[in-house]
């Protein structure tokens, strides 16, 4: 794995689980600069301050590890956590379909804070002999020769982080516990669209009472919650089509296939005569792979008498027509394959492949067309 990977910096595994840095975290530099100035700290004092911002992002990683690892638990894998200047991100590749697993999951993260804050409160007050609430505000971050309030500043930053976390909204943990807990008595779908217009109410709250103090930070976060409300919404919806449409009706019950041994110049001539982007190819009844029309297209004259299996090939997969929609979508997605063969009662096949199913997606509004 490349170090640099979409705009990302690769950090390493832990866990099975990649920790990457996206390129927009280096403003945190300029920040920590920047105030370290403004509050004339010194270069020492700036080092100090440093220390601090790295404590909270190490909090906040493992606060994602939390949400990661409970999702293990229930065979949810995670793709990577990427941290940004806004906070942690853990890609989970689907959240737990029980309510109860939904809210394990994430209650786990806000969890770990809360572990953090614990530990931290019994070493200031009995490990150190110090009241980790007695903080002088107006030098909270005068951490030089004070060990005690660096400590006792993470330690209320993750009290902070805990409290924001649980706020009842999207896309905030809270708001899918309060989705998890509503889910148990109806469907997701339903439960997400009565927890997203929850949150929206605290929305408009958070935008209102922020334009009238003249906080325009607070009214941006109630936008931002706004915004992933109705995001979460969308996003559920469009999840419960994928699992309960099955992929049974789409394909081309006609279509082009080729043997191994055919060979590269008679793949070409029948490319001119064919609209189809991907052909199956079969050694016998046995399908070995895909290929695309741009690749025998794009074959050198040097191979025209050699066979086409000597050309790349993606993998095939051979589905019931009851899978649902989801399957092929993360198969597509992850660019496992370019087609499906479905498998229909009658023995006989349907070629699907990803741009068929993309169009299918588009009408039903479940992606934008590009």
């Amino acid at each position: 794995m490349s170090i640099f990977e979409k705009g990302s910096l690769y950090v390493g595994t832990y866990f099975d689980i990649p920790v990457k840095i996206h390129w927009t975290f280096g403003y945190i530099i300029f920040y920590i600069i920047y105030t370290s100035h403004q509050d004339n700290m010194g270069v020492i004092g700036a080092l100090w301050f440093g220390v601090f911002m790295m404590s909270l992002f190490l909090c906040v990683i493992l606060h994602e590890y939390g949400h990661a690892l409970a999702a293990r638990r229930y065979g949810v894998k995670t793709a990577d956590i990427i941290l940004t200047p806004l906070g942690g991100i853990a890609r989970l590749l689907k959240m737990p379909d029980k309510p109860l697993q939904e809210l394990i999951v994430a209650i786990a993260g806000p969890m770990v804070n809360v572990v953090i804050a614990a530990l931290l409160y019994l070493l200031l007050a009995f490990g150190m002999g110090v009241n980790p609430l007695g903080i002088d505000v107006e030098n909270a971050y005068d951490f030089k020769d004070n060990p005690a309030l660096l400590l006792s500043m993470i330690m209320l930053t993750n009290i902070v982080l805990v409290v924001f976390n649980l706020l009842p909204v999207f896309p905030m943990d809270g708001g899918r516990v309060l989705r998890s807990l509503i889910a148990m008595r109806v469907s997701k779908v339903k439960a997400t669209l009565i927890a997203a217009r929850i949150g929206q109410v605290f929305s408009a709250v958070f935008v209102v009472y922020g334009i009238y103090e003249g906080n325009f930070i607070l009214a941006l976060i109630g936008l931002f919650i706004f915004q992933g409300a109705y995001a979460e919404y969308r996003f559920t919806k469009a999840e419960n089509v994928m699992q309960t449409t099955t992929i049974g009706d789409l394909g081309h019950k006609e279509y082009d296939s080729l043997q191994d041994n055919d060979l590269i110049i008679n793949c070409k001539e029948l490319i001119k005569y064919s609209n189809q982007q991907f052909f199956p190819v079969y050694s016998g009844n046995h399908v070995m792979g895909s290929i695309s029309r741009e690749t025998i297209a794009e074959a050198e004259d040097s191979l025209f008498y050699q066979p086409i299996s000597i050309l790349p090939m993606k993998p095939v997969f051979i589905l019931p027509a009851d899978t649902p929609w989801m399957i092929c979508y993360q198969k597509f997605s992850q660019d496992l394959s370019d087609i499906i063969l479905v498998s229909e009662e009658d023995q006989s096949t349907v070629l699907l492949d990803k741009w068929t199913f993309y169009e299918q997606m588009e009408q039903k509004k479940l992606i934008k067309s590009s």
